[in-house]
């Protein structure tokens, strides 16, 4: 009887849990994807998210930076890093983020659901209810944003909650505000600083609807948070904003060349995407008599304005999903009648295929999906092969451009020569100066002996230098910025050290990376720049030996 009444349950709890099950199989299947490409081995489909956890490794230290000696900022989340710090004396601190991102898609998933059912399109337990939240999440990339392993995930589903607490809300200041709306309001900006907007709109919202409040001790707390993390970057010397963050922004550049960004502006298609849609809302913002309709949509209409004035686009399709994400909510809500009359007539299963044609609009995206395997195999290939070189066969200090996977769970020093975990190699930087006596000073100052980096990122480079070898990932280069990293020796004198370094590490290699160790003068030589080495790299030419021997 006992086991009748527990399977009848599961029965009835099964279309609630639908969903849920259905994203996790389909992120369980590219997970399988991505460990078969990587030999077992999980690596996310970007370098970033290590830098993240190497930070966090810090952090557990009571130190904030990459390196022990010296401070840095460089994560754009002020919270992400915090998060993983619990789990770095184990071996679950690499998979951590997967599980937060995996967590917080469950939680998209449930604000989708819950519109729906809120909208009236769908009691939660039919087709629409069980599938439509699926369809919606793998649409706006939500499983490439799982496995980035960073923030994104979290912020578009607090993003979707703040959208979803907003058309449940009640008049009234005596009204009490869903935990989960609160949360939201105040997770968001230490999530993602783009999140200030999406808070800051909210607030105003409330005020409207006269939770005074309630939205100044919320909105009061979140920008007390973001603040407070501000004045501290400035106690240890450090700028107020994230070194990530200033490193992708050009400010400068921005003003001088107004025009070209303006013409971005209105040509970007996603961009012109959003502009479009917060004119819909503003329409409906303005020609609208009821208050509550006219409140949501100038809520739509400002977090659309305020992506197009200052949000950024692409970055492997995660920048923009929090507000698409916003902007359907919020539209599905408003179109609720309409759309249910449409629903009525044509059954849930036209619903579903017109859920299914928003992957036109959102082709990047479920590119993006699909790319994502891809992309974490590159990750493979090149950028954590450096880190194996660094950490298991050269065990010292080395300068590096693209500093995730070298930096984490590295116990030496790593110069980052491209400044988000260096304040004066991003000073450096800044000032526009190509004088490579600063790179000198940087490398000198730690005794780095051998640097991994891509030669076309810098006008020039110490002419002491020699290239060593190049570790290259021609087949599986999707991700990376180049799919050629030069080994360039620094100091002379560890000439043959680093050569039999590079040959032991060049035994282990899987079969995509190939590892040249070169030998003749002119392809050793700075000077002759790395396109003039055409026979080199193709391994025809040359008095060079090539290791592409796989595990």
């Amino acid at each position: 009887m006992a086991m009748a009444r527990s399977r009848e349950t599961l029965m009835r709890q099964l279309p609630r849990l639908t969903p849920y099950l259905l994203l996790s199989g389909l992120l369980a299947v590219v997970l399988f994807a991505i460990l078969r490409r990587t030999g077992g081995e999980l690596i996310y489909s970007m370098d970033d998210p290590f830098i993240q956890l190497a930070l966090s490794e810090q952090l557990f230290r009571g130190h904030y930076g990459i390196n022990p000696d010296e401070v840095s900022s460089p994560s754009s989340s002020i919270l992400w890093p915090f998060l993983l710090v619990a789990t770095v004396p184990t071996w679950l601190h690499k998979l951590t983020p997967l599980f937060l991102c995996w967590a917080s898609a469950m939680g998209f998933i449930w604000a989708l659901r819950r519109l729906l059912v809120v909208s009236e399109l769908s009691d939660g337990r039919d087709l629409l209810g069980s599938i439509g939240p699926v369809i919606i999440a793998v649409v706006l990339n939500s499983i490439g944003l799982v496995f980035l392993g960073m923030e994104h995930m979290a912020h578009v589903m607090v993003c979707t909650l703040i959208a979803l607490g907003l058309v449940t809300l009640e008049d009234g200041p005596n009204q009490r505000l869903q935990w989960w709306f609160v949360a939201a309001l105040l997770l968001c900006p230490w999530l993602r600083y783009e999140g200030l907007a999406v808070t800051g709109l909210a607030c105003l919202f409330l005020i409207w609807r006269g939770h005074t409040k309630a939205a100044c001790i919320i909105g009061g707390i979140s920008l007390a948070v973001v603040i407070g993390f501000s004045l501290f970057l400035v106690g240890i010397g450090l700028l107020a904003l994230p070194s990530s963050v200033l490193v992708k922004t050009d400010a400068d550049g921005l003003l001088e060349n107004w025009p070209t960004a303006l013409w971005t502006m209105v040509t970007e298609p996603a961009r012109v995407a959003t502009l479009a849609l917060g004119f819909c809302f503003a329409w409906v913002a303005v020609f609208n008599r009821d208050k509550r309709t006219r409140g949501l949509a100038l809520f739509g209409a400002g977090v659309a304005a305020a992506q197009v004035i200052a949000g950024q686009y692409g970055g492997f399709a995660r920048y923009g999903v929090y507000h698409f994400a916003v902007l359907l909510a919020m539209g599905v809500f408003l179109c609720r009648r309409r759309l249910g009359v449409f629903v009525v007539r044509y059954g849930q299963w036209a619903a579903m295929a017109g859920l299914c044609l928003l992957a036109i609009p959102f082709l990047s995206y479920v590119s993006a999906t699909a790319r994502t395997p891809r992309a974490a195999a590159d990750i493979y290939t090149q950028q954590y092969q450096m880190h194996r070189f660094a950490t298991r066969f050269h065990h010292g200090p080395i300068a590096v451009n693209d500093l995730g996977c070298v930096a984490y769970r590295n116990p030496e020093h790593v110069v980052d020569l491209w400044g988000l975990g260096s304040e004066s190699a991003r000073l450096a930087r800044a000032s526009g100066d190509d004088d490579p006596a600063w790179i000198e000073r940087a490398t000198s100052a730690h005794g780095v002996k051998v640097a991994m980096v891509y030669e076309t990122w810098f006008a020039e480079l110490p002419a002491s230098w020699q290239r060593l070898a190049l570790v290259r990932n021609p087949s599986a280069h999707e991700i990376s910025a180049e799919d050629t990293v030069s080994v360039l020796l620094v100091d002379p004198h560890y000439e043959q050290a680093a050569i039999r370094e590079l040959e032991a590490f060049a035994q282990t290699v899987p079969s995509e990376t190939q590892v040249q160790v070169l030998r003749g003068r002119e392809e050793r030589s700075l000077l002759v720049p790395l396109g003039a080495l055409g026979c080199a790299l193709r391994g025809s030419c040359g008095d060079h030996d090539e290791h592409a021997v796989g595990d």
